[in-house]
């Protein structure tokens, strides 16, 4: 079918149109909150950094850990004192270090998924500046742990894969396809 230089600049114009707001909060917003949760599922649930390889395992140091180290506070039992900052502090000793620690407070241990107390995942957010639209920390403690946890490792964890990348681009460009095909501007169907 085609058209006439008329239709196809008023097609061009009602393009135009489209407001940015529009193409943000319908489109490039959704997208991001999908990248969101594909980067915090990989992470959460694969233990894996932004190249798709496993993070190291969890320390298994011997080490004696405070009260206020525990995330469930009730599986802390004292069987020591430890010289802290604050003062002599109980302390408990584990065999199995910061992976036992995990361990009897039934948290996994089998992979490393940075979920300890689950406030670093859930720091992590979009956000809108303006018209661009970013994935970062809310918080500068988890920021700080976020960093300190990529430093250990000497990887990227939250940065966004390339399989990632392109599923937001394909998340994108289809309901941008869709948005378009509903203003029935079908010439800039891509």
């Amino acid at each position: 079918m085609s058209i006439t230089i008329a239709e196809y600049n008023d097609k061009l114009n009602s393009l135009l149109n489209i407001s940015a707001d529009s193409v943000i909060d319908g489109i490039i917003i959704p997208a991001a909150n999908l990248l969101l949760g594909e980067i915090k599922n990989r992470i959460a649930l694969d233990g894996k950094d932004s190249d798709g390889n496993a993070l190291s395992p969890y320390s298994t140091k011997p080490w004696a850990f405070t009260k206020e180290q525990f995330a469930k506070p009730s599986a802390f039992v004292a069987n020591g004192k430890k010289d802290t900052d604050v003062g002599l502090r109980e302390t408990m000793f584990i065999q199995d270090g910061y992976k036992g620690l995990r361990d009897i407070q039934g948290k996994p241990t089998n992979i490393k998924n940075l979920t300890y107390t689950g406030d670093m995942l859930h720091s992590y957010v979009e956000g809108r500046d303006g018209d661009n639209i970013l994935l970062g920390f809310d918080s500068n403690e988890e920021s700080r742990k976020r960093k300190a946890n990529e430093a250990r490792e000497g990887v990227n964890i939250f940065e966004a894969s390339e399989k990632e990348k392109k599923n937001y681009q394909t998340e994108f460009f289809e309901a941008y396809r869709e948005l378009i095909k509903n203003k029935n501007l079908w010439p800039f169907y891509f």
